[in-house]
């Protein structure tokens, strides 16, 4: 999380977070930087807007693309 001014947060999620998310659920499937960017954009575009963004989200767009690869 950062500040982005005195009233805005961000928080930021990357690759390693995503790699991270898949090591720590046990999935063994191997990802590319690129497939993880492409999962990001799948969280990015599609997470629920009153859940926000988590690991449970990201987990379940990481076993998404995996499905759909």
């Amino acid at each position: 999380m950062k500040w982005i001014d005195e009233d805005t947060i961000s928080f930021e999620w990357c690759v390693d977070d995503v790699l991270q998310c898949k090591k720590d659920y046990g999935i063994s499937n191997y990802l590319s930087r690129d497939d993880c960017r492409e999962i990001l954009s799948m969280c990015e575009c599609n997470h629920g807007r009153s859940l926000g963004m988590s690991w449970e989200v990201m987990v379940y767009y990481i076993r998404e693309f995996l499905r759909i690869m």
